[in-house]
């Protein structure tokens, strides 16, 4: 069982927003999404994807122009993508491609 925390983060994309949560594997909270953040933006740029995050991210000049903002923190993978799953469905975010 992962008790690890477990942060709920948002990215903003020209107005646009997705809601994902990330492991915090780094010393930092702040860290941790701009690893995570990096990984976004590396997938999008290199894989060729067609979800709407990497669409959104392909529009932009560098991972720079990327908003962040850390919704919370919560132990415990399981506990932590039922939260994110909950705020997806009250938030609506515009870049996840599953909005269930």
């Amino acid at each position: 069982m992962d008790n690890r925390n477990h942060i709920i983060y948002e990215l903003r994309v020209n107005g646009q927003n997705y809601i994902g949560v990330t492991a915090k594997t780094q010393a930092t909270t702040l860290k941790s999404i701009q690893a995570r953040v990096s990984k976004h933006w590396y997938r999008s740029q290199t894989e060729g994807l067609n979800w709407l995050l990497c669409r959104a991210l392909r529009t932009l000049a560098t991972r720079e122009q990327i908003e962040v903002c850390v919704h919370e923190m919560v132990q415990g993978k399981a506990q932590a993508h039922r939260r994110e799953r909950e705020l997806i469905r009250e938030l609506r975010p515009i870049l996840n491609s599953d909005r269930r």
